[in-house]
């Protein structure tokens, strides 16, 4: 929380009259996990020895969620001027919470001449995003006005207020092959890989700003008022590929059995805008190109986007009795999320003198669905 009574005046890049934030920690990153195994049993051996079954097993390390974000409240009666300086905004009040870490990459290889070889490939989930806080900004009220906000420097707002939600982390990639050679009765081969799973975005929350005072900025790309909720985007599913090939050893008639399985991961679904309120009393002029005067949306998070998922089945050798299966399952994207209501009310005017410059530019916008 701040809470200050007084003017305040900054210059140099960078620095802005007043910045209160709260952000929370990103989730860590899953660890790669890379497995090898090669079976091949003695020339010695007795035949049974020689038929027993080998077995990989790879999994990678899931992410670490993001951390969340708290309240954030700003209470300020008095002026701000920002003088010439690049990217310093008079007031920046944000709530930001933790994206999630990226899976691990799985990497798991079989070498094996025996009889009934496994391999079983898990990759690493992403980490889940986590949910900003609220966010308000006081200044003055209707019976009191309050000094002025005045900015001049490129990319310097006067007044933002953000929530933002904490994005969901990547799937980690995952990668298996399985390189075999059948002996002297029926033999099988298996292979099953499962795609880690993107992470959750999170939503944002609830901003709230009033502002009884005049805002003016000069530069490019300096709004005078911004107010916005974002829900993080969800997270995306990553490669999956499975390559099995067997050597077929045995004699005519024999029998042997391949199966290669490759199913993706699910992508993550996306947080939600949350409501946007503003009451602004007082003249807002902005000078420079791309620089509305009043902005406030509330936007949805875009859905994850699902993996690859690649599945290939090679057999060599003898014309013996075979059966083959190749089957992938891609998954569907990730769902948008909603934007919220966005509310604005104005008792002072908006001009703006710049191209491409709005006046007032109030949106709420749905998250497009992952691929």
């Amino acid at each position: 929380d701040v809470d200050l009574v007084g003017d305040v005046v900054v210059s140099g890049n960078y620095v802005s009259g007043i910045n209160a934030q709260s952000i929370g920690g990103g989730g860590g990153n899953g660890g790669m996990n890379i497995t090898g195994t090669v079976a091949v049993p003695k020339s010695s051996a007795s035949p049974s020895d020689k038929k027993n079954a080998a077995i990989s097993v790879g999994v990678g390390g899931n992410a670490g969620d993001g951390a969340i974000s708290q309240n954030v409240s700003v209470n300020h009666f008095g002026s701000v001027t920002t003088g010439g300086a690049d990217r310093s905004t008079g007031i920046i009040a944000q709530s930001l919470g933790g994206g999630g870490g990226t899976g691990g990459t799985n990497i798991n290889g079989l070498i094996v001449k025996s009889k009934n070889p496994i391999t079983f490939n898990v990759g690493g989930s992403g980490g889940d995003g986590s949910k900003s806080g609220k966010v308000e900004v006081i200044r003055g009220s209707s019976n009191t006005p309050t000094g002025k906000i005045s900015t001049v420097g490129t990319n310097s707002h006067g007044l933002e207020a953000s929530s933002i939600g904490g994005g969901g982390g990547t799937a980690g990639m995952t990668i298996a092959g399985t390189l075999s050679a059948g002996l002297d009765d029926n033999s099988m081969q298996t292979q099953l890989t499962v795609g880690g799973n993107g992470g959750t975005g999170s939503d944002g929350n609830e901003v709230d700003v009033e502002n009884n005072s005049d805002i003016s900025t000069k530069g490019l790309n300096s709004h005078g008022l911004i107010a916005q909720s974002i829900g993080g985007g969800g997270g995306n599913a990553n490669y999956n590929l499975s390559l099995l090939l067997s050597k077929n050893n045995q004699e005519d008639g024999k029998q042997m059995i391949n199966t290669s399985i490759a199913i993706g991961g699910q992508p993550g679904s996306a947080g939600n805008g949350d409501k946007v309120n503003v009451v602004q009393r007082g003249k807002i002029t902005t000078e420079g190109k791309a620089s509305h005067a009043g902005f406030a949306q509330s936007i949805g998070g875009g859905g994850g986007n699902a993996g690859t998922d690649l599945a290939f089945e090679k057999s060599f050798g003898a014309k013996s009795e075979r059966t083959s299966l190749e089957f992938t399952l891609g998954r569907q994207g990730g769902s948008g999320g909603s934007g919220g209501d966005v509310d604005l009310n104005s008792a002072g005017n908006f001009e703006t003198k710049g191209f491409n410059s709005y006046g007032l530019f109030a949106q709420s916008i749905g998250g497009g669905g992952g691929n």
